[in-house]
């Protein structure tokens, strides 16, 4: 037994050790030297709340871009070096952990909780403090999944204050993009023979369907949905995700925890889920004009907000330039899936902008 136990810690010893070290590696790989460059990482006072910004690039003078996470809850800084790379050299990039997520939140233990009109507010009062501390009139949002609901709804509001809005995994609808890929998933397990899987998830379709509020149980009943979706459906989770949250040379604890703590991240957001839940909610109702170039990016295979919804919601917008943009062979992170097509597509895209 005594044997056992020290082969044990040893070789937890060793995968630590392996892990340090190539976690010292990236950073050497990634960390941004130009003299005229920046990489910082800390909190804002916004709102009464002590938040999470990570600000990176090549040079300082470039224009602003604050990405606008998912989830609600799934923060994004820890994991971006893995792909914004091309971005840092023609834009300052700005992670920004959210009230009720991540570094934000274990900051804040007593903080008021997250709302959609409480999150707007402390959105544009970010959107300030960048403005003064970079000298920019405006800056870009882009925003993923749920940031990109966010982004369309302070873009309606303020776009004083932008120069474009990039939405990637464009949500529209919430409701809407569970009922187009569990309906997809169930006519693909129709199509191969398997009626009883189709039922189920039309069965657990409804029940999510029918949900006013979310809680554990409503989370539970939503992730029933996805995992008997996920059998016909193209993986979504991006396969470089895991390596680049594992070896990530700047993970915060706090990252760590909050990975962990799954029904922490629900509870906190349960108002904010409840808001998606509404029957007024969805963005075809209330985010149609645009004052800003609007750019949708959207991974052809992305059954988690449905590619197929993203392109009727961009039909349906008026924008003074609006673009959409397709990342072939990819899912619900087009940036982590085709890193060098998504950057490269973006780029093109946004160079082709008139200057503001």
């Amino acid at each position: 037994m005594g044997l056992v136990l020290t082969v044990l810690l040893a070789a937890a010893a060793s995968a630590a050790l392996l892990l340090l070290a190539v976690q010292a590696l990236f950073r050497r790989k990634y960390d941004i030297r130009s003299p005229s460059g920046i990489q910082t990482a800390g909190y804002v006072s916004i709102n009464g709340a002590e938040q999470y910004v990570c600000i990176r690039g090549r040079d300082r003078s470039n224009p602003v871009l604050l990405v606008l996470h998912g989830g609600p809850g799934r923060n994004m800084a820890y994991y971006s070096y893995g792909w914004q790379g091309t971005l840092e050299r023609e834009y300052t990039v700005v992670h920004w952990d959210q009230r009720g997520c991540g570094n934000t939140y274990y900051r804040n233990p007593g903080a008021e909780p997250p709302a959609l009109e409480l999150l707007l507010s402390d959105l544009d009062a970010l959107i300030d403090c960048l403005r003064q501390a970079f000298g920019a009139k405006k800056l870009l949002l882009l925003g993923h999944s749920w940031g990109t609901y966010l982004g369309a709804r302070y873009a309606a509001r303020h776009p004083e204050k932008m120069s474009a809005l990039i939405s990637i995994s464009q949500m529209v609808d919430f409701k809407g993009s569970e009922a187009a890929s569990a309906r997809e998933a169930a006519r693909r397990a129709r199509a191969a023979g398997h009626k009883r899987d189709a039922r189920r998830i039309e069965a657990r379709l409804a029940k999510v369907q029918g949900l006013r509020t979310f809680g554990p149980e409503e989370a539970r009943a939503l992730l029933a949905l996805r995992r008997s979706t996920e059998r016909y459906l193209p993986g979504q989770g991006g396969g470089r995700l895991l390596p680049l949250t594992i070896f990530s040379p700047y993970m915060t604890w706090a990252d760590l925890r909050w990975l962990l703590e799954f029904q922490t991240s629900v509870r906190v957001n349960r108002p904010l889920f409840e808001a998606l839940l509404e029957e007024d909610a969805s963005l075809s109702r209330c985010c149609l004009r645009f004052e800003v170039p609007v750019i949708l990016v959207s991974g052809a295979e992305d059954w988690t907000t449905p590619r197929v919804l993203a392109r009727q919601y961009f039909e349906a917008i008026a924008a003074p330039r609006k673009q959409f943009l397709t990342v072939e062979h990819a899912g619900h992170l087009p940036f982590l899936d085709r890193p060098e097509a998504f950057s490269a597509a973006l780029l093109d895209t946004l160079r082709r902008l008139p200057p503001d």
